[in-house]
Formats: structure tokens, C-alpha cells, sequence
């Protein structure tokens, strides 16, 4: 009985793992995409 809910338990914490993992990931996308376009916006206004 108690291996049978750590086990569901580790189930759980690699899901919860694998869904932050992907939504840092499309956070680091949105940080970078953001990022671009700030220094596109610099290089225009100093010209």
C-alpha cells in the first residue's frame, strides 16, 4: 500500500516538473522576443 502512493505521489512530481519546465521555457521565448525588440527600439531612436 505505501509503495503504491510514493510511487503515484513521484508520478505526480514529474508532471508538476515537466509542466514548469515547459512554461519556463515559453517564458525564456517571451524574455527574448522582448529583448530583440528593446535593442531594435535603442538602435532606431539613436540614429
Amino acid at each position: 500500500m505505501a509503495k503504491k502512493s510514493a510511487i503515484a505521489r513521484n508520478k505526480k512530481r514529474i508532471r508538476m516538473v515537466e509542466k514548469y519546465s515547459e512554461i519556463r521555457n515559453e517564458l525564456k521565448d517571451i524574455a527574448n522576443s522582448s529583448k530583440s525588440s528593446l535593442k531594435k527600439r535603442w538602435k532606431q531612436e539613436e540614429s
